[in-house]
C-alpha cells in the first residue's frame, strides 16, 4: 500500500498529513513532527496498523 505524505505548517507547529487509500475511499490522518524522521515514520506506521489494520511491512510512504 502506498501512503502519500504531505508536510503542512500550521503557524505554531509542523505536521505531516497521511493520505490513505482505504476501502474505496481516501482517509486522512495527521502525525506531528518538525521533519520526517524514523520516529515520525514509526508513529505513522503504528496509526496505520492499529486503526486501519494494515500490515506495516507492506506500507510504503510517498512524499508529495
Amino acid at each position: 500500500m502506498r501512503v502519500r505524505v504531505q508536510s503542512t505548517f500550521n503557524g505554531s507547529f509542523t505536521y505531516f498529513t497521511l493520505i490513505i487509500p482505504h476501502c474505496g475511499g481516501i482517509w486522512r490522518e495527521s502525525v506531528r513532527g518538525e521533519e520526517w524522521s524514523r520516529s515520525v515514520a514509526i508513529e505513522a506506521l503504528d496509526i496505520l496498523e492499529s486503526v486501519y489494520g494494515e500490515d506495516r511491512t507492506k506500507i510504503r510512504f510517498e512524499h508529495i
